[in-house]
């Protein structure tokens, strides 16, 4: 358990959180079609880590991020509760993210966002993300580039 403040608390997704992650998964991410067992077999998996905040102990937002190969992390998914965002609780959970890919000895990491999505734009910019290459994908018709941090300067 991580405190960041004194009413946030940062832990790992337990399967009681599955049914409200899975359907948050899948209300922003819909071409993943997630379900709670999809979920639940991402989470037993020992490279993937999902953790939760808790805001007054309610589920606010959640990570997913996983360690791919030596060096290399990936940053899945940042999602916030709508009734929770505007706090922060974004750039909370990315720093504590990309703290814990560096204890795995990640020197790089990498995730997607569609050009649409601004709020994950501005955040990763916050981080110093740049955009690297165009992808071939496209989400809800919108295109979609791969952004990367190098985690040693």
């Amino acid at each position: 358990m991580n405190k960041c403040e004194q009413d946030i608390e940062i832990t790992e997704a337990e399967e009681k959180d599955f049914p409200v992650i899975a359907m948050q998964v899948l209300k922003e991410f819909p071409y993943t079609k997630m379900t709670e067992t999809k979920l639940a077999r991402r989470a037993s998996d020992k490279n993937i880590f999902l953790y939760k905040v808790l805001r007054n102990k309610s589920l606010a937002a959640f990570i997913d991020f996983e360690v791919l190969e030596k060096g290399l992390g990936r940053i899945t998914a940042v999602v916030v509760l709508e009734k929770f965002r505007g706090k922060s609780l974004g750039k909370i959970l990315l720093s504590f993210a990309l703290s814990e890919l560096k204890k795995f000895g990640c020197v790089k990491v990498i995730l997607i966002v569609s050009e649409d999505n601004e709020k994950a734009l501005r955040l990763y910019t916050f981080f110093d993300f740049v955009k690297i290459k165009n992808s071939e994908r496209k989400i809800s018709d919108y295109a979609v580039f791969e952004m990367q941090l190098n985690l040693i300067p």
